[in-house]
């Protein structure tokens, strides 16, 4: 009996010790699992697809066509990843008020281009007419809008894709025309008009 208490005992006082460096090791392993989840995010962060517009020219005409004139805008992936892009829609918006954000504007309904896959460092181009009511062109030297004096152009696009993980991203952007930077659209608003999620 005398021997039973000494050996309890002793398993006592290694078993404390061994309790408090197994909450040790469990509190570790947690930082441990944290610190891992956050690298991960932050791999997926620089990793991820991005979306730009690279390329807005100025106006071009076409003397063949009813709507002759249009401008060549072109969409690039930056990002380090592939991506598909579910949709890229572009307008023209011509009055005395900008128009509403990308997400929030009303975009002709078909979109531009759909499920198109892009590749990191992939760019696409495309065209889009210049159809404005009461909007005429000077063919001079330089193709350039007639702008009304208390109206602007402005050019907006939104491209919608997800990256190869399956998350959502959306590039938005606005331009504007103006009378001072002939056959060059300078950048409109602030992070509502032109951002990345």
């Amino acid at each position: 009996m005398h021997n039973d208490w000494w050996f309890n005992g002793g398993l006592i006082l290694v078993g404390i010790p061994q309790l408090v460096v197994f909450g040790f090791q469990g509190y570790w392993l947690q930082q441990t699992v944290k610190t891992a989840r956050q690298a991960a995010s932050a791999v997926e962060a620089v990793e991820r697809p991005y979306f730009v517009l690279e390329s807005l020219t100025g106006f071009r005409v076409r003397r063949e066509q009813a709507h002759r004139e249009y401008v060549e805008y072109g969409v690039a992936n930056i990002g380090r990843t592939p991506a598909l892009l579910d949709e890229l829609r572009a307008d023209f918006h011509y009055g005395e008020t900008p128009p509403m954000p990308p997400p929030a504007y009303r975009f002709p309904e078909s979109p531009l281009i759909r499920d198109t896959p892009f590749g990191s460092g992939k760019t696409v181009k495309d065209e889009l007419a210049i159809s404005i009511r009461n909007l005429d062109f000077l063919h001079s030297f330089i193709l350039a809008p007639n702008i009304e004096p208390d109206k602007n152009l402005y050019f907006i696009a939104l491209a919608r894709y997800h990256d190869v993980s399956g998350s959502n991203h959306e590039t938005g952007v606005c331009r504007v025309y103006t009378t001072r930077t002939i056959d060059v659209f300078e950048p409109y608003g602030g992070a509502e008009y032109n951002y990345h999620t």
